[in-house]
């Protein structure tokens, strides 16, 4: 791996481990609950993969993981992420609702990279990224790595923050919260601005949604298409190998 490569990733793991004990609490309160919503979109597209194990990658705290454990008990979940103590978090979070959830599918919650996965080729029916695309150095090749995880006609999901859509004023005010009001309040509550400074940074930066398109067109993904929530702050792109 190339040492630029090897630093971000490393820069990545620090940053989000000095935000895990309010990882949860922050993102509930600074998206006024609405992560919630965007997640159980993404959960429910699932529905539209074949059959067979699925695989959240950037699984963070395990939300997602745990939301498709609770909505298809019949497959086998497979929560990976590079961040050691997001996923220390997430195994508990995971073993409390498995106690409380019935039926709960089989969840393995894997130290994972995104650009080497530990799978073998075509093991996975459909691979779910919350979040975490815009964190990922190297991004054609992580897909392409995707790519070669997901089974013929496997499915890929990727929700993740985009520009927003709609009326110049609204985009003023979604990037003056997203800049200056957010940073803020996250540095109240956790002592840790600058890692939401970086990630607003990381968010004006992503790809618009037609150019995500093409790179994932590009990682050798046919289908693909997008749609946006909440005026495009959110956007879901699908795509089948």
């Amino acid at each position: 791996m190339p040492e630029s490569r090897a630093r971000q990733k490393d820069s990545v793991r620090r940053l989000f481990a000095s935000i895990t004990p309010f990882y949860d609490f922050l993102n509930h309160t600074l998206s006024l609950g609405l992560d919630l919503y965007w997640r159980r979109q993404l959960v429910e597209a699932v529905a539209a993969s074949p059959p067979g194990a699925l695989l959240d990658l950037a699984a963070g705290t395990c939300d997602v993981s745990i939301a498709l454990a609770r909505r298809y008990p019949e497959r086998r979940i497979l929560a990976m992420d590079i961040s050691l103590p997001m996923l220390r978090r997430g195994r508990e979070k995971a073993a409390f609702h498995a106690g409380k959830a019935s039926p709960f599918a089989p969840l393995a919650i894997i130290d994972a990279d995104a650009g080497a996965l530990p799978l073998p080729s075509g093991s996975v029916a459909a691979l779910t990224l919350a979040f975490g695309l815009r964190n990922m150095p190297a991004r054609g090749e992580t897909l392409s790595e995707m790519h070669r995880a997901l089974m013929p006609g496997g499915r890929l999901y990727v929700l993740e923050f985009g520009a927003a859509a709609g009326s110049a004023a609204w985009k003023r005010l979604y990037n003056l919260y997203l800049c200056s009001v957010m940073p803020r309040l996250a540095g109240l509550v956790s002592g840790q601005r600058e890692a939401y400074v970086y990630l607003a940074r990381s968010i004006r930066s992503f790809p618009r949604a037609e150019d995500l398109g093409e790179e994932i067109r590009r990682a050798g993904f046919s289908r693909v298409s997008w749609k946006a929530f909440t005026k495009g702050v959110v956007w879901l792109h699908s795509a089948e190998k």
